[in-house]
C-alpha cells in the first residue's frame, strides 16, 4: 500500500454484502455509503452507513429484490434502480418506494443500471425490445420524466 493510504473495515454484517452484484454507491454529500444485502425475509434490499462507520440502515424494504446497480439522485435524497422487472425510486428519508414503469415481461425485460440526469427530473434505462418482424430483441434506452414531483 502507498505510504499515507490506511484502510479499515466499517462492516461487520451477518450475511456479508450479497445481491446480484457488490456495487458501492456514495451519496452526493459522502455522507451515505450504500450497498446491496439480504433482508431478514431473504430479500436483497439496500443498506446504507456512514463512511466513519457505525449503525447500518436499511433504505429499501421492498416484496422484490433489487435486480442490479443503483444510483443515488444528484440531491441525495432518493435511491433509483431495478427491481420486478421495474424501475423503483426509494425516498432515503421515508424508505418509501415508487414503482415507474409498469412490469415489464421477461421477454421485454429491463436491464442493467437505472441513471439520474444531472438535474434529476428524469431517469434512463435500458429495456429489451422485441421486433415482431424479425423476432430478435433489441437494447433500447428509455427515460422516464419527472421522476420525482416534489
Amino acid at each position: 500500500m502507498p505510504a499515507g493510504v490506511t484502510q479499515r473495515r466499517i462492516t461487520n454484517t451477518v450475511n456479508g454484502i450479497q445481491g446480484p452484484r457488490h456495487w458501492l454507491r456514495c451519496t452526493p454529500d459522502g455522507k451515505i455509503i450504500a450497498f446491496l444485502s439480504m433482508d431478514n425475509k431473504g430479500i436483497i434490499q439496500a443498506f446504507g452507513l456512514s463512511p466513519n462507520g457505525g449503525k447500518i440502515t436499511q433504505l429499501t424494504f421492498n416484496m422484490y429484490s433489487i435486480q442490479g446497480p443503483f444510483n443515488f439522485s444528484p440531491d441525495g435524497k432518493y435511491l433509483a434502480y431495478l427491481a420486478d422487472n421495474s424501475v423503483f425510486i426509494t425516498d432515503i428519508k421515508t424508505g418509501r418506494s415508487k414503482r415507474l414503469t409498469t412490469r415489464s415481461s421477461s421477454e421485454e425485460k429491463v436491464m442493467g443500471s437505472v441513471v439520474w440526469s444531472n438535474h434529476g427530473k428524469m431517469l434512463a434505462f435500458n429495456k429489451y425490445v422485441k421486433d415482431h418482424k424479425t423476432n430478435k430483441e433489441f437494447l433500447q434506452i428509455f427515460l422516464v420524466k419527472e421522476a420525482v414531483h416534489k
